[in-house]
């Protein structure tokens, strides 16, 4: 083995080709394959909630949330500046007015402090952004929904958008199960992927009957009820996609403990390196990307390109834009979003496979680690 590092590859194949083989034979290509019930079962299981119902992508299933809660285009919906263009997306399909806050500069998520600021009466949906598989304070946000609602000041539900997140737990649920629904990804670059796809979950069984209609053109997708009345589209999911989710099921516990282990040997490597400042990683985080952030954000550009020189793969320096840099949001709320800013200033994101065990070798990914540490210190080094 030796300290040369031998980076895991993503995604790691686990028996799809005998699932994809079950869907092909089947003569069901759509919705109602036997591999949607058989997932819908053990995917609710994984993640700890009652109904979990399956799109065809992380936007489509936060699309669908939104449109299933709302109940006027007047509607406001908080979420926070820092998280993909995905989320964004599925606000302005919606129709929602927008209001972007600002995030945390230790959590990294939304700032509760002043989502409490900016709740009006029109005010219908927090959407909480576990960005990068972080814990935001869920219990924080409930509050502020809880004295909200009891004042009458408005009547909010709660969205989670844990496309980064799905192996993120509190209180041995998947992060946000306390609210009214939580979402989810299954793009190629996530813990458990179907190369596409995407779920929403909940444990309420009107609003699990409403995301069933609403994906189905607004058809009845329960056979013991006579529908929800709610108009919808084809958001479908292919039960290719799902059967391959449903093979990585099998190995993603094991992929999250691994990541966490590696994740904190690389911190702890680390934690004397006074020119970065390291993910604020918790025993029950789920992170997509471990993210470091430089203090001096003006070598930014130069530290990627020495981790790049060194052979570190699969690294990037985070989005091209926050949601309160997009002009589209532009008749929403902005918020000043400084801590955003600076987060997005100054991140380097390595993305979690380089944190799986080679081969299912942990003294490998161990060495990974060490070598990563190492290429961290020469490449600040050198830029410093």
């Amino acid at each position: 083995m030796g300290n040369t590092p031998i980076w895991p590859t993503w995604p790691v194949t686990s028996g799809e080709d005998e699932l994809l083989g079950v869907v092909a034979r089947s003569g069901r290509w759509d919705v109602n394959s036997r591999i949607t019930g058989q997932l819908t079962k053990k995917m609710a299981k994984y993640i700890g909630m009652r109904h979990c119902v399956f799109f065809n992508s992380g936007t489509s299933a936060l699309y669908a949330a939104i449109m299933t809660i709302r109940s006027s285009k007047s509607d406001e919906i908080i979420t926070g500046s820092l998280t993909f263009e995905a989320t964004g997306g599925a606000i302005l399909l919606s129709g929602l007015t927008p209001v972007i806050v600002d995030h945390d500069i230790k959590t990294l998520t939304p700032d509760l402090a002043q989502i409490k600021k900016v709740i009006t009466p029109r005010t219908k949906v927090i959407m909480s952004l576990p960005i990068y598989g972080m814990l935001p304070n869920t219990a924080g946000i409930i509050e502020i929904i809880e004295e909200a609602n009891k004042e009458g000041l408005a009547d909010i539900k709660l969205i989670t958008d844990a496309c980064q997140a799905v192996d993120a737990r509190e209180n041995k649920s998947i992060v946000g199960a306390e609210g009214e629904i939580v979402c989810g990804s299954f793009q190629q670059s996530k813990q458990l992927t179907g190369g596409t796809g995407g779920f929403a979950a909940t444990n309420d069984d009107w609003t699990a009957k409403c995301l069933s209609d609403f994906h189905n053109h607004g058809r009845v997708g329960f056979p013991d009820d006579t529908g929800t009345n709610i108009h919808g589209v084809n958001l479908r999911p292919h039960p290719a996609a799902l059967a391959i989710v449903l093979s990585q099921l099998e190995i993603v516990p094991g992929q999250t403990e691994a990541r966490r282990r590696n994740m904190k040997i690389l911190s702890d490597l680390l934690q004397d390196e006074k020119r970065i400042i390291l993910p604020p990683l918790t025993n029950d985080c789920g992170p997509h990307i471990y993210v470091i952030r430089v203090v001096d954000a003006n070598i930014k550009l130069a530290f990627l390109a020495e981790l790049k020189n060194r052979g570190i793969p699969s690294i990037s320096g985070g989005y091209p834009q926050l949601l309160s840099q997009n002009p589209n949001f532009a008749e929403g709320t902005i918020c000043l979003c400084p801590n955003a800013e600076m987060i997005q200033a100054s991140q380097i994101w390595l993305m979690h496979w380089l944190f799986l065990d080679p081969k299912g070798n942990p003294d490998q990914a161990r060495v990974n680690m060490q070598y990563l540490a190492q290429a961290i210190r020469e490449a600040l080094d050198k830029v410093s």
